[in-house]
């Protein structure tokens, strides 16, 4: 463990920033950049691990090779005191996980949180590269609603060895995909969107997509089980939002979007449905004024002023009609 304030190359220890099983991170500065940043180094346990090492390595060239807005930025790597360390940008912000515990989250900022987050896996897919590991923990909001994916530990890069034996589950069992189950060596792209599709799953339902007692049923439902309907567990959603989602998390690969450009299309155009009004907003009923009485035009005034002197010569007529009759009737009565 490195100690707050010592010195490992250009880089002063602050704190620690995170620490698990399998990396320590630090806060540190760079002392010739004049800049905070992120050292990550593999814990004691570790650092004589072959395999702990080669997946390090990988995740350095794997992350290196990756620059974009919406994924945390690398910086470098070295080797300082026969120990292996990576730089990244600190990103202070809180994770997608530290949202989620206060329950789901606004159908709009759901969309702009992962629209950002299938743009950087676009990009990592764009050099071949699949994260094999998106979940909230790695999902990172920065003020302004900024997101960077992170969490490239077991990202891997086509052509790669594999490192994990094959029939080996990996990544965060709540979000793995049906092919990560069955420990399928030739991941590709669609098995992020699935995972990308568990997480939008849980931002507008509050809840994971599968609930089990044990990680091994929670595995098997992802293979075997539909989730409930998104727009059946939260009311306030349209019902094609249902689709939407489910298609992401289709259990064959061929019936999910083609790319993550593509399930962020068909978000945005979800998004902007006139049928898809999904918060409800409580709006004052309009003040009703009554309508000034119409004035009626001078041909209409004419015609209702004909309409009585029509009435009078039918009267008129009527009267001399039978006045013809009761004389006809009177001559006949003579003769």
């Amino acid at each position: 463990m490195l100690e707050t304030g010592t010195r490992l190359g250009d880089y002063e220890i602050l704190d620690i920033h995170s620490m698990s099983k399998k990396e320590v991170v630090y806060r540190v500065r760079n002392t010739v950049a004049q800049r905070l940043e992120a050292l990550k180094v593999l814990p004691e346990s570790l650092q004589q691990d072959a395999e702990a090492l080669e997946r390090f390595f990988r995740e350095i060239k794997v992350h290196a090779r990756l620059l974009h807005p919406n994924i945390v930025t690398f910086h470098h790597a070295a080797q300082i005191d026969g120990m292996v360390i990576m730089t990244t940008e600190l990103v202070e912000g809180s994770t997608l996980a530290d949202l989620l515990a206060s329950g789901p989250l606004p159908l709009h900022q759901a969309v702009s949180v992962m629209n950002q987050v299938l743009a950087a896996l676009q990009h990592a897919h764009s050099q071949n590269v699949v994260h094999r590991e998106v979940s909230p923990e790695n999902i990172y909001i920065l003020p302004g609603e900024e997101v960077k994916l992170g969490g490239f530990a077991m990202a891997k890069a086509k052509g790669e060895m594999n490192l994990t034996q094959v029939g080996t589950a990996i990544g965060p069992v709540h979000y793995i995909s049906p092919e990560q189950v069955k420990g399928t060596a030739s991941l590709d792209s669609r098995s992020d969107i699935y995972s990308a599709g568990c997480v939008l799953y849980e931002m507008l339902c509050g809840q994971k997509p599968f609930q089990a007692t044990s990680q091994f049923d929670v595995m098997l439902a992802h293979m075997q089980r539909e989730a409930t309907p998104v727009a059946t567990v939260n009311r306030n959603l349209p019902g094609f939002w249902s689709g939407v989602v489910g298609r992401a998390m289709a259990k064959k690969p061929e019936d999910r979007y083609r790319s993550a450009t593509a399930f962020s299309a068909a978000l945005t155009e979800a998004l902007h449905r006139p049928d898809g009004v999904t918060e409800v907003h409580t709006v004052a009923a309009p003040t009703l004024t009554p309508a000034p009485k119409q004035t009626v035009p001078a041909a209409g005034h004419a015609l209702a002023q004909a309409a009585p002197t029509n009435d009078q010569a039918f009267f008129w007529l009527t009267v001399a009609f039978v006045v013809i009759i009761i004389l006809l009737a009177f001559t006949l009565f003579l003769k």
